[in-house]
């Protein structure tokens, strides 16, 4: 199954989303397993990393991404998925209106990153 998953996940971002996936589950597992005395079941491995990547897609891209449900079902379904690309909003700094005083409250400085 993992092979047929391979050939037909060709977008690169869910390919890579599969590979952490897979480490990270497998790192849970294994704690799981030595701290826990967990049995370790190769199958439940890979339907917690298939059940993971899915959650994982459906975040990132909800609009295009099967329901979990039917990824869990065939993952072979991702393969459908194409991002799309972010768009990038810039957003200005304004200044103050005369005899206001603005606070900037969300850490980006310029000049010295000293004690104030």
């Amino acid at each position: 199954m993992w092979q047929q998953c391979s050939k037909a996940m060709i977008n690169e971002q869910v390919w890579l989303l599969s590979f952490f996936s897979f480490v990270y589950s497998l790192w849970l597992y294994r704690n799981e397993a030595i701290f826990k005395g967990a049995k370790i079941d190769v199958n439940h491995i890979f339907d917690l990393c298939v059940l993971r990547l899915s959650w994982w897609c459906k975040a990132l891209w909800p609009d295009v991404t099967p329901a979990f449900t039917d990824v869990v079902a065939s993952p072979i379904r991702l393969s459908s998925v194409q991002p799309r690309p972010k768009i990038l909003e810039v957003h200005g700094w304004i200044a103050p209106v005369k005899g206001s005083v603005k606070f900037n409250s969300d850490g980006a400085v310029e000049g010295s990153y000293g004690e104030a």
